[in-house]
C-alpha cells in the first residue's frame, strides 16, 4: 500500500533533572507498507518518510525516516488495531538514530481500496551525537492508505 499522512510532533530533550526542554511541530509524509493477513492476525512492514515544519524545523529538524514492522488484530473486517515499532533516523544537520513504538488503528472505507490510519508513536533517541543528551518524541498522526492488494 501507499499512504499519505500529517502529524503533530512533541519533542523533549533531557538535560538531566530538573532541566527538560521541549518543542513541537508538524510533519507530513508518505508511507509504503506491505501487510499479510493470517485469519484475524495481520503482520506487516513499512517505511515512512516525513518532512518537518514549525518550531522543530526552526531548531534544525528537517526530516524523519522510519523503517518498521507492525502486528495487529482485525476486530472487524474493516477495523485493524495494531502495535508497531522500528528504527528511526532524524535529519537535524547530523543524523540522529533511535527507535519508535506505538499503537494505531486502521479503518477501511466501505467499497473503496482506501483506509483511514490513526497512529500514536513514542520515539527514543539516546546519547544524541555523543553528547550524553537524550530526547523523546510523541507523534499523533492521521493518514490515508491506498491498498493495491487488500490483505483482508
Amino acid at each position: 500500500g501507499l499512504g499519505l499522512h500529517v502529524s503533530r510532533v512533541n519533542a523533549d530533550v533531557d538535560f538531566g533533572a530538573p532541566i527538560n526542554i521541549g518543542s513541537n511541530g508538524q510533519a507530513a509524509g508518505i508511507s509504503v507498507l506491505c501487510d499479510v493477513a493470517f485469519d484475524r492476525l495481520v503482520l506487516g512492514v513499512f517505511v515512512d518518510y516525513d518532512r518537518v515544519w514549525g518550531d522543530l524545523h526552526t531548531i534544525g529538524v528537517d526530516s524523519d525516516l522510519t523503517i518498521g514492522a507492525r502486528a495487529g488484530v482485525l476486530v472487524t473486517q474493516a477495523a485493524l488495531f495494531y502495535a508497531h515499532g522500528g528504527w528511526s533516523r532524524i535529519d537535524a544537520g547530523s543524523n540522529i538514530d533511535g527507535y519508535k513504538m506505538g499503537l494505531g488503528v486502521e479503518v477501511k472505507l466501505p467499497g473503496a481500496p482506501v483506509a483511514l490510519d490513526f497512529r500514536y508513536s513514542h520515539g527514543v533517541y539516546a546519547d544524541i551525537m555523543g553528547s550524553g543528551l537524550d530526547a523523546t518524541s510523541d507523534t499523533f498522526r492521521a493518514g490515508l492508505v491506498y491498498r493495491f492488494f487488500a490483505p483482508r
